[in-house]
């Protein structure tokens, strides 16, 4: 069969052995029982979207070609001999003004976008600006029976390596005290990962330094996965040979996990997506998506985001129910919205209905479609779930046991005390463990005189000062060096110069409002086990692990 060239202005097959397209790709399931049916609709999709301006003031695709399995791509070989059983391609040209500029200036720029799709088998991978994202998941929601996204924890597992970038995205519930998103950078992030600090976050990119089984392959190193969106990225290909071998290469890991069982998590504490809905309850809070990549965003979701940044935003919830009411104002007017999320696919939708206030304005009538797409908003629930219209995610609740946990007797001390007044630093450290000091220093010093303490002093901080409590009273832990001339009482500063080889120890009120569950007091002591010489820290009321 021959090449087919669409109804546009020309043809790309002269051109495509020159071409030399950075690695990323969308990559698609067939569900449709006919792949070559399913790929055939998506490339009518395509050359659709390709004839919308979006941002731009106007826009001409000037080719489509398909090559068929038999077709011969000159310079390159045919798609059957590259793997696949089809590849199509186009390009179009946009004319916009400059990002610094209105558009009644008559300062244009003119760029030209290049789309590719190609088919291996059930696999479909696209190449290209065009369509957005959100353009295109909106789409496969439309047309669930043709084409799905690889699900999150296939495209997830499917490259193993040490994790060398991790972006990470909150699930826990907004507050001052805690960052929304987390970036990390290192040689193998996997083992710097902490069950307690980083169990309520969620993966929305990671970058691995995957090495294949066949030391042959030429996709390596270094590979960003990105699988809310079901996106792979490696490296700039020197020519379209080599792009199409790499995409090859990138199908038939996928095809090899999709036939076998779910591939094993290798995001650690990291919490996992999952489907089930049943235990989704009382939506408490809302926040808008964080949307870092906006150029290729079609206008009118462009318009919603910026929208929903500047709104007041407020979500009200029922214990009973995931379903919450959402209540946007914009200028003095309101409206609501019942957001229910819903199975979709591999994934999850907000359902969403308006339901009373103010119309919105006429240039934001897309919003309720928007928000069925997903990822404009994060809805987050008493039941510990986080959900942004595209994945749901359930807080990890660590298991980590606190070992030696001992109950002390605070009678006679104030527990939301944690140091004798004084004016300045030293006499503060003069005072504590005398008579008539009732702080938890005090109480520290009459209780422990030996062994190795660590002090911390602000919740979620590493430990700054450790102390020598054969010599030094433990509270008497400070930022400098100082001499007490009652006795040797030194304070240490700096705790990388300590290793401490002993087992956690935590000190509690023995008055505590839940039985078996250590009551929080106002200063928190640690002891350091000999696998960790920092300490841990109570920020929350729960007993933390060193």
């Amino acid at each position: 069969m021959s090449a087919k060239t669409n109804r546009f202005s020309g043809s790309l097959h002269p051109l495509l052995a020159g071409l030399h397209p950075y690695l990323t790709i969308t990559v698609l399931e067939c569900t449709e029982t006919e792949p070559a049916a399913a790929f055939q609709a998506l490339i009518r999709f395509l050359d659709d979207a390709a004839q919308e301006p979006g941002q731009a003031l106007t826009c001409q695709q000037l080719t489509a070609t398909t090559f068929f399995s038999d077709e011969r791509i000159d310079g390159v070989g045919t798609p059957q001999e590259l793997g696949f059983d089809s590849l199509h391609a186009s390009t179009r040209q946009l004319v916009r003004p400059p990002s610094w500029a209105t558009k009644q200036y008559e300062l244009l720029d003119i760029s030209h976008q290049l789309t590719v799709a190609l088919r291996r088998n059930r696999l479909v991978a696209i190449y290209g600006d065009t369509p957005s994202k959100e353009r295109l998941g909106r789409w496969l929601d439309e047309h669930p029976e043709l084409l799905r996204p690889i699900p999150y924890r296939v495209l997830a597992g499917a490259f193993v390596g040490d994790q060398r970038s991790l972006w990470t995205r909150g699930v826990h519930t907004p507050r001052p005290g805690k960052q929304d998103s987390k970036a990390m950078t290192g040689l193998r992030l996997q083992d710097a990962l902490d069950p307690l600090e980083d169990s309520d976050f969620s993966m929305t990119a990671a970058a691995i330094a995957y090495q294949p089984p066949d030391p042959k392959a030429l996709v390596r190193d270094r590979i960003t996965l990105s699988p809310q969106w079901s996106r792979i990225s490696w490296r700039a290909t020197s020519d379209l040979a080599s792009f199409v071998t790499g995409v090859r290469e990138i199908l038939e890991v996928l095809d090899k996990v999709l036939a076998d069982a779910p591939p094993a998590w290798q995001f650690g504490p990291l919490t996992e997506p999952e489907q089930d809905l049943s235990k989704v309850r009382f939506a408490v809070d809302v926040s808008a998506e964080e949307q870092p990549e906006l150029d290729g965003v079609d206008e009118a979701t462009l318009r919603c985001v910026e929208f929903l940044r500047t709104a007041q935003l407020e979500v009200e919830g029922t214990p009973d129910t995931a379903t919450a009411t959402l209540h946007v104002t914009d200028h003095g007017t309101t409206s609501s919205f019942l957001l229910t999320p819903e199975p979709a696919g591999n994934g999850i939708r907000f359902r969403v209905q308006h339901v009373a206030g103010t119309p919105m304005p006429a240039e934001l009538h897309g919003l309720e479609d928007r928000l069925r797409s997903g990822n404009l908003l994060r809805v987050h629930y008493r039941s510990g779930h986080a959900c942004n219209g595209r994945t749901l995610y359930r807080r990890n609740v660590s298991g980590m046991p606190f070992r030696n946990i001992k109950v002390g007797d605070f009678t006679g001390y104030h527990t939301t005390v944690e140091k004798p007044r004084g004016r300045r630093s030293r006499e503060i450290h003069q005072l504590i463990g005398t008579s008539g000091d009732t702080s938890l220093f005090g109480w520290v010093a009459n209780r422990y005189r030996t062994g190795w303490l660590v002090c911390d002093d602000g919740s979620g901080e590493i430990a700054d000062r450790q102390a020598d409590v054969r010599r030094v009273p433990p509270a008497v832990a400070g930022r400098s060096a100082t001499r007490n001339p009652e006795g040797d009482h030194r304070t240490v500063r700096g705790h990388d110069r300590f290793r401490p080889p002993l087992t956690d120890l935590a000190l509690w009120p023995a008055s505590s409002p839940h039985p078996g569950v250590p009551a929080r007091c106002g200063g928190i002591m640690v002891r350091c086990s000999a696998a960790r010489s920092s300490a841990s820290w109570v920020a929350s009321g729960a007993p933390r692990a060193a």
